[in-house]
């Protein structure tokens, strides 16, 4: 009868028992179900304190066309009436234009033109960690301010607060936080975002973005514009003054030689050689110096109308009802974190205690057959 039993126990060990995982894990779960529900509850309330302490965020957005630099289109190409769609951008350039906007000296042109409004908005950080941080340090100063601490630390705290809400570097650092960049290569189309907690923030704070954007390509393609001419005038002043001295070589040969102005040939083979080559010299400078002219009139026409190629695909919008993602994930990371607790919790007192749930917990302490089992009631 005992070699019976135990072969029966050995044979249970070497295949699935349902059983055993019902009596290590979820019996002890339905007999401290109310430890369980306690901690779901307690961890769903501090969720829905946490979800209050985050604060909505609305998103604005903006779309920009990039095309083609204005100075390096030809003229006649510029003017073409089969122009019809404006050339896009290359990859590279639109690269370029993208890491430009998330400069921080970028980011600080903008900030010199934001409104207090704006720059107020910015000084609470956006993001589930720094909202959770920065509304509970806002609590403890306050409770630091209404007399837990003594002497005159709490107007020091508000003092130290005020400071740091108008650093500008923190200004920043939260501004280039708040924005996303998407670069569509294909329509040569650029999408700006910004989030903030309010919708009017949002939309001054992309405008200021895109008219400090459009200003800096207008002053670059008029820079390039301007490098442009500078060298087209002084290539032309250098093949005019080439001109002259050519022109003033052939002149002294022929007073030299005293050959007329209208004789061209000359019965010294020598000598006419010579005046070929004076005379081809002259030529050459002067064609240079026409299309050298031709440059220069090309690269005035180009400076004086030239005009950025960021072009504002509309005004900026915002989202008509503010994101509550932030709410929803706490309270879902609030949920699962209780039945964690509250179910670790459980099973951690029980395997303290050690209670005999199954008859492995027999075999494995004391190795005795197991007789029989006594139902429960």
């Amino acid at each position: 009868m005992a070699n019976d039993s135990l072969e029966y126990a050995n044979n249970k060990d070497r295949v699935f028992d349902i059983s055993l995982y019902i009596s290590k894990y979820y019996v002890p779960i339905i007999e401290k179900k109310w430890l369980v529900l306690a901690i779901f509850l307690v961890c769903l309330i501090i969720s829905l304190v946490f979800m209050y302490l985050v604060k909505p965020e609305y998103i604005a957005r903006a779309s920009v066309l990039i095309e083609e630099p204005y100075a390096t289109v030809p003229i006649l190409y510029r003017y073409s009436p089969e122009r019809i769609v404006p050339e896009v951008a290359q990859q590279g350039y639109l690269q370029n234009e993208v890491q430009k906007v998330k400069k921080g000296y970028f980011t600080q042109d903008v900030l010199q033109i934001l409104p207090d409004s704006v720059k107020d908005e910015l000084t609470s950080k956006a993001g589930l960690p720094s909202q959770l941080v920065g509304s509970l340090k806002k609590m403890f100063q306050v409770l630091l301010s209404n007399g837990i601490v003594w002497g005159d630390k709490s107007i020091k705290l508000q003092e130290a607060a005020k400071s740091e809400s108008h650093d500008a570097k923190r200004l920043l650092m939260e501004m280039q936080e708040r924005m996303r960049v998407d670069i569509d290569y294909g329509t040569s189309v650029i999408d700006i975002s910004v989030r903030t907690f309010q919708q009017d923030p949002g939309i001054q704070l992309l405008k200021s973005y895109l008219d400090v954007w459009k200003d800096r390509n207008l002053a670059e393609n008029k820079k390039q514009a301007k490098a442009v001419a500078v060298f087209a005038m002084n290539q032309r002043d250098k093949a005019y003054n080439d001109f002259k001295e050519a022109e003033k070589a052939v002149i002294e040969f022929r007073k030299k030689y005293q050959i007329p102005a209208d004789q061209d040939i000359s019965r010294d083979i020598e000598l006419q050689l010579e005046m070929d080559r004076v005379t081809s010299d002259l030529g050459q400078a002067k064609d240079r110096y026409n299309m050298m002219d031709q440059m220069y009139l090309e690269s005035r026409m180009k400076e004086a109308g030239i005009v950025g190629n960021v072009s504002q695909l509309g005004p900026p919008m915002s989202s008509f009802a503010p994101k509550r993602v932030a709410g929803k994930n706490i309270i879902v990371i609030g949920m699962l974190l209780g039945l964690f607790l509250g179910v670790g919790s459980v099973l951690a007192i029980d395997t303290i205690k050690g209670p005999i749930r199954h008859e492995s917990d027999i075999l494995g302490t004391v190795q005795v057959p197991i007789m029989g089992h006594i139902p429960r009631i």
